[in-house]
């Protein structure tokens, strides 16, 4: 314990900080009651963040209106069930409508994942190929190629080491 209190005494920058930490401590304290009293004498207003929440409301509210002011029908029941029906088939074509749009995007992500995969096949059997052609054998014969596949020999005479240092 004596060791702790010389330390802290003995080292002044130990001594600002320590300070400075407890009347943080004090000031964060008081500013919560503070914070406490204020909120509890002001109800919080509800606000809705998104402009998609607010939008939605308004579309409630004018739905509300309509209902309200729309004078009562006196339709006939057979009407009502022509106008039912109408609705009700408009809504099954966008239905299927959604369903095909549905079907043609699992079927374009399908050909994709399809395409990708054959990608990293090809590449894993060229990086194997790759490989078997890096040993002593394989360079022979990737020599051996490049003079068959290369130029003929009588368009690239024969020049000894001599002569081309000369030209260069």
């Amino acid at each position: 314990m004596d060791g702790l209190i010389e330390l802290i005494l003995e080292n002044p920058l130990f001594l600002i900080v320590l300070i400075g930490g407890i009347i943080s401590l004090l000031k964060g304290k008081s500013e919560k009651v503070e914070e406490d009293k204020s909120t509890t004498n002001k109800p919080n207003p509800v606000r809705s963040d998104s402009s998609f929440e607010r939008s939605r409301q308004r579309e409630r509210a004018r739905s509300a209106e309509r209902i309200i002011t729309e004078p009562v029908s006196s339709k006939s029941i057979e009407e009502l069930r022509e106008e039912q029906m109408l609705r009700f088939t408009g809504q099954a074509d966008a239905d299927e409508d959604q369903q095909k749009n549905d079907e043609y995007i699992s079927k374009s992500s399908n050909r994709i994942i399809v395409e990708n995969t054959n990608r990293n096949h090809k590449k894993q059997a060229f990086k194997q190929n790759f490989n078997k052609s890096l040993t002593r054998k394989g360079l022979v014969n990737s020599v051996i190629m490049a003079e068959v596949l290369g130029a003929p020999r009588a368009r690239r005479p024969y020049q000894s080491v001599i002569t081309k240092r000369r030209s260069r």
